[in-house]
């Protein structure tokens, strides 16, 4: 824009006041919008964060919404968030209103992965305790079942003795024995039924529980650690630091989301406890949770010590115990740890302990290299509809998203992501998907920009991805499918054609 601008003179004022230059510095975006929604002046980082030059900015309206409602998608790129502080001043007359951009979008991608992995965790520590539970009911219902048939036997050798002593059928009239056998006879055989309609349900409901086996593969234990780090670091911020050190390990077979879900749970317990004896002792120094991974000849190693208050010896215990949750001066913190020794020995590992008052904890993970577990591998020969699959659908068109899921969900288990970074976020922690469905255009991150992420995550997860559209929608979707020959299913789908694909890849 040029002086004869008649926002020229107000913007050149703001650009040459003496909060301008240190405006200009700043790494958040900041716009100055006059009451008539235009743009006064916009620093450096406003531009950046918005794509477009300053010069092209001042004059503008205000291309984003000036509330403090929330986070906002920028412009052009609706994947980008922002959060909007706005304040109102007077200068030169003139009220304007000061916006404060910041940009969001990574730290609230962490908060949702770090929320699905935190609930996937809960729920499975939900499971053990219902399973325990379970199992704690039927051992005593087994003993009282037992129990009844006895005394079953007992009233019917009574009778037998009463009826071979030769007590007269008046004398047991009189004194109501028929009356009271029979009452008792009725009474176990009451109880009995009772007791294996409720075997019955608990076995119903530890049928209910399993859960399929989880996919085996390669994974680099310092990998897991890492995406633990960023999941629990926006938990952390400002008060405790989170230290690392992850060298690249020797690859281990295993469950990736479970291990992430140990990872998870046991920097997430560090970092409350140090949070929480941080906040008690009102200390100026942060809390410190340190995170490292290491390996020898024959296993791999994760270690996270805290700076809490440590842990009571008496509880120390029970620590492992499904209906055990740590805490400091009675507040609950992270989750149960049972959850975390299971997982672990499943991969035929160990979990050490050090904890003392007042002196921190560390828990130390340490897992075979040799653990005998066998990777998965995809079957492409299972017959169509022998087995029920599991589907990651990426589409960001509702309609699409209902008419594959009717299509869908009587044969097999969906997931369904709304758009490209969604579906992301998922994977970054559930990676047990027979097929990935994924549209070739979609708004904000296409078909083959999500295939390329994918496949820089997993090779092997990339290989299930089938992609839904017209593969000649646009000359990069044209060069996409050239390049990298994915399997396309052009529009119209053919239903039995999706159904016999994903009935094929499924395990």
């Amino acid at each position: 824009m040029d002086d004869s601008s008649p926002h020229a003179p107000a913007s050149q004022a703001w650009s040459e006041h003496s909060l301008g230059p240190l405006l200009a510095h700043l790494a958040d975006g900041v716009l100055v919008v006059a009451d008539d929604g235009r743009v006064r002046f916009a620093n450096p980082a406003a531009a950046a964060l918005l794509g477009r030059p300053a010069h092209d900015l001042i004059g503008a309206r205000c291309p984003l919404p000036l509330t403090d409602d929330g986070p906002v998608s920028l412009p052009d790129q609706p994947e980008r968030l922002v959060s909007v502080r706005v304040s109102h001043a007077t200068h030169a007359g003139q009220q304007v209103a000061i916006a404060t951009l910041h940009e969001v979008t990574d730290q609230l991608r962490a908060e949702r992965r770090r929320h699905r992995v935190m609930l996937a965790a809960r729920r499975a520590a939900m499971v053990q305790v219902a399973r325990t539970a379970a199992h704690e009911i039927r051992n005593p219902a087994a003993v009282i079942l037992a129990n009844l048939s006895m005394m079953g036997k007992v009233v019917e050798d009574l009778d037998t003795a009463l009826t071979e002593g030769g007590l007269s059928r008046r004398k047991r009239t009189q004194l109501r024995i028929d009356e009271a056998l029979t009452d008792m006879r009725e009474m176990l055989a009451d109880n009995i039924a009772s007791i294996a309609r409720m075997r019955s349900f608990l076995q119903e409901f530890r049928d209910q529980l399993r859960t399929p086996r989880p996919p085996v593969e390669w994974i680099d234990l310092s990998e897991v650690a890492a995406v633990a780090c960023d999941l629990c670091t926006p938990l952390a911020a400002p008060e405790v630091h989170i230290t690392h050190d992850l060298p690249a390990l020797p690859r281990i077979a295993g469950d990736w989301q479970g291990l992430v879900q140990v990872a998870a749970s046991l920097v997430t317990n560090a970092v409350e406890a140090a949070l929480a004896h941080h906040r008690a002792s009102d200390s100026a120094t942060p809390g410190r949770v340190e995170v490292r991974t290491y390996a020898d000849d024959t296993h791999v190693f994760l270690m996270v010590s805290d700076t809490g208050a440590g842990i009571d010896p008496a509880a120390a215990s029970a620590l492992f115990d499904p209906l055990f949750v740590p805490s400091v001066g009675g507040k609950p913190l992270g989750m149960s740890l049972a959850i975390v020794a299971d997982i672990v020995s499943e991969h035929g590992g160990q979990v050490e302990t050090e904890t003392a008052p007042d002196a921190g904890s560390r828990f130390q993970i340490s897992l075979p290299r040799d653990n005998g577990l066998t990777p998965t591998e995809p079957t492409e020969t299972a017959a169509p509809g022998a087995l029920r699959g599991r589907v990651l659908i990426i589409v960001d068109d509702p309609d699409m998203t209902r008419s594959l899921r009717r299509l869908l969900q009587e044969e097999h288990d969906l997931v369904c992501a709304d758009g490209g970074a969604q579906a992301f976020d998922i994977v970054m922690i559930d990676r047990d998907f027979d097929v990935i469905l994924c549209a070739l255009s979609m708004r904000e991150m296409d078909g083959a920009e999500v295939y390329r992420r994918v496949r820089a995550l997993s090779a092997d997860l990339a290989a299930r991805m089938v992609f839904i559209g017209d593969s000649t929608a646009a000359p990069s979707v044209e060069q996409f499918v050239a390049t990298e020959r994915p399997m396309v299913l052009e529009l119209p789908l053919a239903p039995e054609l999706l159904r016999d694909l994903i009935a094929r890849r499924s395990r």
